[in-house]
């Protein structure tokens, strides 16, 4: 029996950070950069991305957590590591 993944769509991703920073959905896209084009500091990018893992039921180690600067690279990390 094959083993199923969840898949996670980058579009629930961008909805899920636009409601966590309280700002529209037209604001972000895959290439929006969580510090750059968000203004989040360090802090405030690893509470986003721990609420994204528990939104997701899905761990990240803190090497790949680092990686995290695009909303596609959340994806990524996100999808890869999804059950």
């Amino acid at each position: 029996m094959a083993k199923k993944s969840k898949w996670i769509a980058e579009d629930r991703i961008i909805e899920l950070i636009a409601w966590e920073l309280n700002i529209p959905t037209s604001r972000i896209n895959p290439h929006t950069d969580l510090v750059d084009d968000l203004y989040l500091d360090s802090v405030d990018k690893d509470l986003l991305i721990a609420k994204l893992e528990s939104q997701f039921g899905v761990f990240l180690n803190q090497e790949q957590a680092a990686k995290i600067d695009t909303v596609r690279d959340a994806s990524f990390f996100l999808q890869q590591n999804a059950a």
